[in-house]
């Protein structure tokens, strides 16, 4: 799998500039985490990274990509990355099961594969998000939320990704379902070799998750690096605010 590259990157909206350049390089395997308060420019990175919208300064590369490309090329950068959003909602109809939706995609994405080859890769899909094809057979709404999002991150991983951008995937969840969903983005990454951004408002979820951590504040960069160096030896008054906001937070061991 490819790298991709944050270089510079920009976001403004309506004259106004919401994230000031930022760097980074999203690695496979890796888990980013984007953390900061609400409004610090988070939630416009992870939508510029997937797509979403457009940077107004700055580019994305992928780093084996040579300039240009095919329309073939063009129409997979478009697959690369996916999102997961806090509400799972978002991503599924509520008018269809779980597995017409995934069957569908799958068919878009291995058109040439047999039928018999698509449902292997069906069952192979909703083993890896921990979903069995009874619950697979229901419609959004007859799940619990923990479900509904495995079947957002299945469908996410349905097109076969290189990037995931997970933002705040578990706040609207109870806190023993939290830790399942952090747990699975935690093996996808290391299985699969996907790179993760990870965009919350918990230090503590960073700390458990990622390997490398960007602290933002209102859309400038005021920390990153590796998130044990970060949280053992802040540099900022803002990422010192932060850790001391939560109770026991050392940067310790994580992952």
């Amino acid at each position: 799998m490819a790298e991709l590259v944050l270089d510079g990157l920009q976001v403004a909206y309506r004259g106004r500039t919401v994230v000031h350049g930022v760097d980074a390089v999203l690695r496979p395997s890796r888990i980013v985490g984007l953390i900061g308060e609400s409004g610090s420019g988070k939630t416009s990175i992870g939508r510029v990274v997937a797509g979403l919208q457009p940077a107004s300064a700055g580019r994305l590369v992928w780093r084996e990509d040579a300039p240009g490309g095919t329309a073939s090329d063009r129409r997979r950068a478009r697959t690369r990355v996916q999102m997961v959003f806090q509400d799972p909602s978002l991503a599924l109809n509520p008018l269809r099961t779980i597995d017409s939706v995934l069957r569908e995609l799958l068919r878009r994405t291995r058109p040439r594969r047999s039928a018999a080859e698509r449902e292997t890769a069906l069952n192979d899909l909703l083993e890896s998000v921990a979903l069995t094809p009874e619950l697979a057979r229901r419609r959004p709404g007859h799940l619990s939320g923990g479900q509904r999002q495995r079947a957002a991150i299945a469908r996410a991983l349905a097109v076969d990704p290189e990037v995931l951008v997970a933002d705040e995937p578990t706040s609207a969840l109870d806190v023993s379902v939290q830790a399942e969903i952090l747990e699975l983005l935690d093996e996808l990454a290391r299985r699969q070799g996907l790179a993760i951004v990870l965009i919350t408002h918990d230090l503590r979820v960073v700390e458990r998750l990622a390997d490398e951590v960007i602290v933002l504040e209102q859309g400038r960069v005021q920390e990153q690096g590796a998130v044990a160096d970060v949280l053992r030896r802040p540099t900022s008054a803002y990422t010192r605010a932060l850790i001391d906001a939560v109770p026991r937070l050392d940067g310790g061991a994580h992952r």
